[in-house]
């Protein structure tokens, strides 16, 4: 899991990646400090009746992908293009979940 959330940091503007459960808990991060995906993992909860959801301010943006069994979280910068990263990250979760599943 962690070789695919280090494969969004190429991706132009991304600033960090996380990954939680469905339920808001913390999986894995990368190039985020462990308190801060714990607040963002659990901010992200009330996302639950949409599949993907951006907040954006004039410091970035925060994108989040829901799938059946996890979220993904990408923390951007300004401007980055949402179009191309949505797909590519409705790409890894769903990969991240298939890898998941036994």
């Amino acid at each position: 899991m962690e070789k695919q959330l280090l494969e969004l940091l190429e991706y132009r503007n991304v600033l960090g990646v996380l990954t939680t459960s469905i339920d808001g808990l913390l999986v894995a991060a990368v190039a985020v400090d462990t308190a801060d995906a714990e607040i963002i993992a659990a901010s992200t909860t009330g996302y639950e009746s949409e599949d993907y959801r951006v907040a954006t301010s004039e410091y970035g943006s925060l994108h989040v992908a829901r799938g059946n069994e996890m979220r993904l979280i990408v923390l951007a910068e300004p401007g980055t293009d949402v179009s191309g990263l949505r797909e590519l990250m409705v790409q890894h979760l769903e990969n991240i979940e298939e890898s998941i599943r036994v």
